[in-house]
């Protein structure tokens, strides 16, 4: 494989990964939200755009929890299985409840960080010869 098809086949893992869903209720009714990955540029840039606030548990994530969750494009979002606008999300994910917040949140943190962090910490057992639970190995 060139690098061209790496670049390719990653950009196509990214794309197939599955989407998350997270129930929520609100009004009495659930309204489950779907949440897809971003590709590393975008979540970066998404990150940057929302800096983790000084001596909070955001610095441990890298950006702030608190704003981020709340602007996640709108693109890679689905409420009730429908698209939803961006002014609408965040109308809708203020009015949460927090543990639903949190949730959502969570989804977010294991939609875009997580995976990165697993492939590091596989790639590091690997080079220490030691067994390793990831696919690709």
């Amino acid at each position: 494989m060139s690098i061209k098809d790496d670049i390719a086949a990653e950009r196509a893992a990214i794309e197939a990964a599955p989407a998350v869903e997270v129930p929520t209720r609100m009004n009495g009714k659930p309204h489950p939200v779907t949440i897809r990955r971003l590709t590393p540029s975008d979540w970066g840039d998404l990150a940057a755009k929302h800096p983790p606030r000084p001596k909070s548990t955001d610095v441990g994530l890298g950006y702030n929890e608190g704003t981020l969750p709340g602007r996640y494009p709108v693109t890679h979002i689905t409420v009730d299985g429908e698209p939803i606008d961006a002014e609408t999300w965040l109308e809708f994910y203020t009015a949460l409840k927090s543990t639903y917040r949190a949730a959502i949140a969570t989804a977010i943190w294991g939609e875009n960080v997580y995976p990165a962090i697993k492939e590091i910490e596989d790639l590091g057992k690997a080079m220490a010869g030691k067994s390793s639970d990831s696919p690709a190995a």
